[in-house]
């Protein structure tokens, strides 16, 4: 009797045939259907994360991304799951670009989405980074930049941490899916790469609260950065710290938001705060949980480069702008606030000016947040400007320091609160209440533009006047002003001029 021989290839192809069923049974959505399975991925990711239910271990992997090593989701360590800009902020323009966020949902132009990164962002600059240079960066939608690795970890935690290498002006969960939020822009030059997180809301697709808050990293040279620094701060209107996944409701409470630095090696980094509340509460950065608005039109600028750990104080203070104006017979306190970034450090304050009179300590503190008041009172023996000098130096080993300059200029022209009106401008009511009108004595409105500045010299208006603007006059609400003396500065193509207004409020 013959045995009966089965080609080989028959019972290969058989074999095939039938690990293919099974792949399909257990992927029916692989085949012909790809686009569907990305989608499918991002949403059930969205709605784990606002279960609670991510555990750590997950990795969501960008389809059409050039990243190697895909996006790590992190659960936060001892996760709790509960329920004066002194102009620092750069003016976009023509050669800035939207991040171009890198996922299935973050679809050009806007890239609007929750949790995505960029690709590598290649730097034509070397960045110092605690004594390495780093040559490429990602730039995460939660509110930081990392080396090495693209981060969409969306809660927060305290610095230092061993599972981040990143930078983050505020480690928070942005969320820009909502139309009414704004957009991440960066702008790459060869000496320093911008981001901003401009008006900003936060998950689940929440725009009732907004953030706008500004990074740089330089190679330590440019300009852009003050006094030898290479990382910069800067702060507008921050209005929210938490996403509902993150144990926020409307906006606060939870696992609070992360401002600082943090080389990922459990001794490099500084921190700033965290931050969980409304409110401008702040008592450095190791202290309780602060409030957002301690970092309204806030600038922080540091150097590091240098892993000796000690790094010098930071000055928190948007009161230290170029030059205050006051007038004879005024005065104006000037106050500056120093963080030890590292923990247990204690920093003091001294001064220096060359005001020959007028100035007065009213308060000095040493500790790990210093803070230091002067009065300066405008007299006839002071007239013009007046340079005044801060300078913080830690305790660290060796101490470090750093410095920080301003101007007063004292003016002879002392001008009542009842103004009157001159040839370009008139004000009224002055005091204001309410509103301050400001009355345009002139037929062509062309090129106008309005700034209210507070006696400490920060902007708090500024308006480009529409020249279509058949009234002749623009209505500023001064209802979220305090009370106080202010500058209002009209300005033309021919001239610019000033008038002093007070805001009162019942």
């Amino acid at each position: 009797m013959k045995t009966k021989i089965y080609p080989l290839k028959n019972f290969t192809l058989t074999r095939m045939i039938c690990c293919m069923l099974v792949m399909l049974w257990l992927n029916p959505l692989k085949i012909n259907a790809q686009q569907d399975k990305k989608i499918l991925d991002a949403l059930k990711y969205n709605e784990l994360k606002e279960q609670g239910k991510l555990t750590g271990n997950e990795q969501f992997v960008h389809y059409e991304s050039n990243i190697k090593n895909p996006l790590k989701i992190t659960s936060p360590l001892n996760r709790v799951q509960t329920g004066g800009n002194c102009d620092c902020w750069i003016q976009r323009d023509t050669s800035w670009q939207i991040v171009p966020f890198d996922g299935v949902l973050a679809l050009p132009p806007d890239y609007r989405n929750d949790d995505y990164s960029s690709d590598t962002i290649v730097l034509p600059f070397s960045f110092c980074f605690y004594n390495s240079p780093v040559n490429n960066v990602f730039i995460n939608n939660n509110g930081n930049i990392s080396i090495g690795s693209a981060f969409s970890t969306y809660t927060a935690t305290p610095f230092p941490n061993i599972q981040y290498e990143m930078i983050a002006p505020l480690w928070s969960d942005v969320d820009t899916r909502n139309l009414t939020s704004g957009l991440v822009y960066y702008k790459l030059t060869p000496q320093y790469l911008i981001i901003q997180w401009d008006s900003v809301g936060y998950f689940n697709t929440m725009a009732d609260k907004l953030n706008s808050y500004q990074l740089i990293i330089s190679n330590g040279l440019s300009e852009v950065i003050p006094h030898g620094n290479n990382i910069s701060f800067c702060y507008r209107d921050m209005q929210w710290t938490t996403g509902s996944a993150s144990g926020g409701i409307n906006g606060f409470g939870g696992t609070p938001a992360t401002a600082g630095v943090n080389k990922g090696d459990g001794t490099n980094y500084l921190q700033l705060g965290l931050f969980d509340q409304p409110g401008a509460a702040y008592d450095g950065p190791f202290g309780s949980n602060d409030g957002i608005d301690a970092l309204d039109n806030q600038y922080f600028y540091f150097n590091v480069c240098d892993s000796a750990i000690n790094i010098a104080p930071i000055i928190h203070a948007s009161e230290i702008c170029d030059t205050v104006t006051i007038y004879v017979g005024d005065s104006i306190f000037l106050d500056a606030d120093y963080l030890s970034p590292e923990a247990g450090q204690i920093t003091t304050i001294s001064y220096i000016t060359n005001a020959p009179s007028g100035v007065s300590v009213v308060s000095n503190t040493t500790g790990n947040t210093a803070s230091i008041v002067l009065r300066f009172l405008g007299q006839v023996t002071n007239l013009g400007y007046n340079a005044v000098q801060f300078t913080g130096t830690d305790n660290g080993v060796p101490p470090k320091s750093s410095a920080s300059d301003l101007v007063v200029n004292v003016i002879n022209v002392p001008i009542g609160i009842q103004e009157i009106a001159v040839e370009q401008f008139s004000i009224y009511p002055n005091p204001a209440n309410e509103n301050i009108h400001v009355r345009f004595n002139t037929p062509d409105m062309k090129n106008i533009s309005v700034t209210l500045t507070d006696q400490l010299g920060k902007t708090v208006y500024h308006e480009a006047v529409d020249e279509s603007n058949s009234r002749n006059e623009l209505v500023i609400s001064s209802a979220r002003l305090s009370k106080g003396i202010y500058f209002l500065t009209v300005k033309d193509d021919k001239q610019s001029t000033v008038k002093r207004i007070e805001v009162i409020h019942p």
